[in-house]
């Protein structure tokens, strides 16, 4: 019962039910009820808690209903409710360590869930099926009622350990990003105007804002393909909000900071800004100049040369 041996279990706990999710479908009501019973006498530590509800995740996936994936879901966010919950005690109570352990806690977790819960590169893939539409994608489904109540957990840590702490700005996009590879509707495919409210609601003062504006271009990468008016509609507004600095955050990926393979993820985002913003030029001219771009090896001139064929 050691802290040490805890989080040792803990892992080998998530390797097993990672590995072998399929035959422990049927089990997963008692891996529920069992961690229950444990968080009655222990008090684990957050890597703890991160690697169980993860492997219980894994197993969730894995449940070929629907509706009994939504009633696990349901079940594993009462477990990350109750750090929220104590997060906010210790808030109300002026105990702000405590009140960032249980708030940082439960973001975790709800990062072990989404990254879990995710379908698995190995599955089989049907070649005659059609994956919806993007608006279809971000349409209301059977996962709302559970994307509602995890918006409204990290509204609620995120106020109680304050807009200062940049641990929370990035746990919160993580959450987000868990969702951006899915193909089809699931927990963590949340809308495109809900990771929009939250890059909106942060300012040029808001700690980790790069990796918040990051995460808004890594929304619009994996999204804007289809060109959808949810996508749009979102661009825009983050785009008039934060242009300059998501600029320059494309620039610097393009410029040496992204792998060659990771270069086609910028150039949806890259095309739709130039297209709808007619400060675009402006931006991308000041991002090209910056002392802070990545590479020396590239001369004016061959920044210039890109700079004419993005605006053709």
């Amino acid at each position: 019962r050691t802290t040490a041996l805890a989080g040792v279990a803990a892992k080998a706990i998530q390797s097993t039910c990672d590995s072998c999710r399929h035959s422990l479908v049927w089990e997963v009501s008692t891996f529920l009820q069992q961690y229950n019973d444990l968080l009655l006498w222990e008090d684990l530590e957050t890597v703890a808690k991160e690697r169980i509800i993860g492997a219980i995740a894994a197993i969730v996936q894995a449940v070929p209903s629907p509706e009994d994936k939504i009633e696990s879901i349901s079940k594993l966010l009462d477990f990350v409710e109750q750090d929220v919950q104590m997060c906010l005690e210790f808030a109300e109570n002026n105990a702000p360590v405590g009140a960032e352990e249980k708030g940082l806690c439960a973001l975790s977790c709800l990062i072990s869930m989404g990254k879990y819960l995710e379908e698995p590169d190995d599955k089989t893939i049907d070649l005659e099926f059609q994956p919806p539409g993007q608006d279809e994608l971000y349409m209301p489904t059977i996962w709302t009622p559970a994307q509602q109540r995890m918006a409204q957990n990290m509204d609620a840590v995120g106020k109680a350990l304050g807009t200062n702490n940049g641990a929370v700005v990035e746990a919160i996009c993580q959450v987000f990003r868990t969702g951006f590879k899915e193909k089809f509707p699931g927990p963590f495919v949340f809308g495109p105007n809900v990771v929009e409210n939250y890059i909106t609601s942060t300012n040029l003062r808001t700690p980790r804002l790069d990796y918040a504006l990051s995460t808004a271009g890594a929304m619009l990468s994996a999204h804007t393909r289809a060109g959808t008016t949810m996508i749009n509609r979102s661009a825009t507004s983050i785009l008039e909000l934060y242009g300059p600095q998501i600029t320059q955050v494309i620039i610097n990926n393009i410029g040496g900071d992204a792998s060659r393979s990771e270069l086609v993820n910028f150039a949806d985002p890259l095309r739709q800004m130039v297209s709808q913003q007619v400060t675009a030029r402006k931006w991308l001219s000041d991002a090209l100049s910056n002392r802070n771009f990545p590479s020396t090896k590239v001369g004016d001139a061959e920044k210039r040369m890109f700079l004419q064929q993005v605006l053709k």
